[in-house]
């Protein structure tokens, strides 16, 4: 699982596909990380089924929430309209008003990924 805004895509690009052989194909960095990503993706549960009885290592990178928050605006910030919005504003009106309005986990879904808490993107306690 990735977490938006934790430095997954430092550890997908920078380690990962370097061990795997796989940067670099291209002159699309984007597009390489696609296709490694889709590469090595769990496609079936009887793929995930016979990884677990391999006894794997699973890891998550993670980052301090507030972090999360200060890159998400930041990246927000250089991308979309949040020219004019302070980061105060930014955190009351596009993370807590959504978060306030979240009646269960299962509606974190509908948050911006990159704002979502890391505990929603994986089934972190089924996997050793």
């Amino acid at each position: 699982c990735g977490v938006p805004k934790a430095g997954t895509t430092t550890w997908v690009e920078g380690t990962l596909m370097k061990l795997t052989n796989h940067s670099n194909q291209s002159m699309d960095r984007v597009r390489d990380r696609i296709q490694f990503l889709h590469t090595y993706q769990i496609k079936d549960e009887e793929t995930l089924r016979l990884i677990l009885e391999g006894d794997p290592v699973s890891f998550v990178n993670v980052r301090h929430p507030f972090e999360r928050l200060v890159s998400g605006y930041l990246m927000a910030k250089k991308h979309q309209d949040y020219v004019e919005k302070t980061f105060e504003q930014f955190i009351l009106q596009d993370v807590l008003m959504k978060v306030k309005t979240t009646k269960d986990r299962l509606s974190f879904r509908e948050m911006n990924s990159h704002f979502r808490p890391s505990n929603t993107y994986c089934a972190f306690c089924n996997i050793k």
